[in-house]
């Protein structure tokens, strides 16, 4: 992830000053400042977010939905790109639309995780439209690091919106931020001119940041813009799903449980670009602006698969379907969010809901391994005016946990839930609501980390114990009245 120097953002006749340089140093985001090339081919970047051939048959690419890049540029003649359709390249720095170029690599390194298309690389969304926006200039420094400021991310924000119609962009990703030394407004002004994005209806997708090792045991470091509402924070873990230590905690500047999910972060292959002459590269390297494409891209397939979603029911999707492995058998913390994402989920939320009528069971295999499903959700459809109750079982050492959330998220894109099993104290993991009316729920249950890989039957039950409780409590309600009428009548 890329950092840029802070300054206040003054809007109208107010002007933009600098009151502080921040400098970014590449060793604390990445393995190496100059890494060697990988021979770890053929290699897809599907295969980190659970979407390898055991999960996906590789229909969904991406088709007609547009990405945005906001960073250093990008090298259009590499050949991870040879068969990208970019639409479009804005030069904030210079303010025209130009042929792609990139001041240094990463530009080209976030992109190809998003949309590489060759014989030897591919990325999670290669049928994507990208459009590259330089918002980086290199620094006189030493090491001619690349540094930004708010007024060019402002710009680069800008164009998008006014050629969003034009380009049909769908998404916007950002693996660059303003670290939390800076001044509040600083912060605010970044969040605000972000979640503007967010308003016109773009799902926007940006790095927590690498600090997670400075500080107070690393919290309060999630950079800005994911440091926004709205904004999909992406923290990283790795391959094996434990944290990467440098990934940003929260809580937001505001108060907020940051960040919002979490995605490989660690030894992640991409191309580079002009390393010493060559320009076919493909190295490895580390961050949280390694993760922030990989979620970038599976919002694209989800886009591709369901054209009607916006911002906030994709960032709720993404959120109720990862799985925690640290602090689990909690909904969300500052540590890894709703947990990492699992792209097998998040698209079969979107398949077509499920009638789920009492008596009715279904069956489903969850482990914790890295190669097996760790989460199983369906869109359900309940008829309205009665009571439902849904009861996980299963044989053996595994665990899971069992949730019912609304389809439709907050005002801030954070799933809203109806009922779960966390924590509780009966033996059973039971858990049910009363339906006014017919509605759609996400019925989500998940593989308590560490305990294993087993069947799970999960059924819709009448439960015998509710309708005793009703009885008394009808009951109850009719002896008041009968000792109310009897006390009237005697007086």
């Amino acid at each position: 992830m890329i950092s840029f120097p802070y300054f206040l953002l003054l809007t109208h006749s107010y002007q933009l000053f600098y009151p502080k340089r921040i400098n970014h140093q590449l060793s604390d985001t990445f393995e190496q400042k100059k890494p060697t090339a990988s021979a770890n081919f053929p290699y897809n970047t599907k295969d980190l977010i659970s979407l390898n051939d055991t999960f996906i048959d590789g229909i969904l690419t991406g088709k007609n939905v547009t990405i945005a890049v906001l960073d250093t540029g990008l090298y259009a003649q590499h050949e991870v790109f040879s068969a990208t359709n970019i639409l479009a390249f804005y030069d904030v720095i210079e303010k025209v639309e130009k042929s792609p170029t990139d001041v240094q690599w990463h530009g080209t390194y976030v992109s190809s995780l998003i949309v590489g298309s060759s014989s030897s690389f591919q990325g999670i969304a290669p049928g994507v439209n990208l459009i590259g926006i330089r918002i980086f200039v290199l620094d006189e420094g030493e090491n001619s690091e690349p540094v930004s400021s708010i007024s060019y991310v402002k710009e680069g924000i800008d164009w998008i919106l006014e050629n969003k119609e034009k380009y049909n962009i769908k998404i916007v990703s950002m693996s660059f931020g303003l670290d939390r030394n800076s001044d509040i407004i600083s912060i605010r002004v970044l969040n605000s001119i972000t979640e503007s994005l967010i308003d016109a209806g773009i799902v926007v997708v940006a790095a927590v940041g690498n600090d997670g090792t400075q500080g107070e045991e690393g919290y309060n470091t999630v950079n800005s813009p994911a440091d926004a509402k709205s904004v999909i924070g992406v923290g990283g873990v790795t391959a094996i799903g434990m944290m990467y230590p440098a990934s940003g905690k929260g809580p937001s500047s505001e108060g907020y449980i940051k960040p919002d999910l979490c995605a490989q972060a660690i030894d992640i292959l991409g191309a580079t670009s002009d390393f010493e002459g060559v320009h076919n590269d493909y190295n490895s390297y580390r961050g949280t602006s390694a993760a922030t494409p990989l979620v970038s891209g599976l919002a694209a397939l989800m886009i591709e698969k369901n054209r009607s979603l916006n911002p906030l029911k994709i960032k709720s999707i993404l959120s109720l379907t990862s799985v925690k492995t640290t602090h689990v058998r909690t909904l969300k913390d500052n540590i890894q969010g709703w947990g990492v994402i699992q792209g097998y989920a998040a698209l079969e939320a979107l398949d077509k809901y499920v009638n789920f009528t009492h008596n009715q069971s279904v069956s489903f295999y969850l482990g914790d391994d890295e190669n097996q499903r760790k989460v199983w959700c369906r869109r359900i459809s309940l008829t309205g005016g009665m009571y439902y109750f849904f009861d996980l079982s299963w044989l053996g050492q595994q665990e899971a946990e069992l949730y019912i959330f609304d389809t439709e998220p907050n005002q801030y894109g954070e799933p809203q839930l109806i009922a779960s099993t966390i924590n509780q104290w009966d033996l059973l993991r039971r858990c049910g609501l009363f339906v006014p009316e017919t509605k759609d729920y996400f019925i989500v249950v998940k593989i308590i980390y560490g305990t294993g890989e087993g069947w799970f039957l999960l059924s819709a039950i009448f439960d015998y114990r509710m309708l005793i409780v009703f009885l008394i409590s009808a009951l109850m309600v009719l002896g008041v009245i009968y000792i109310v009428k009897d006390y009237k009548s005697r007086n």
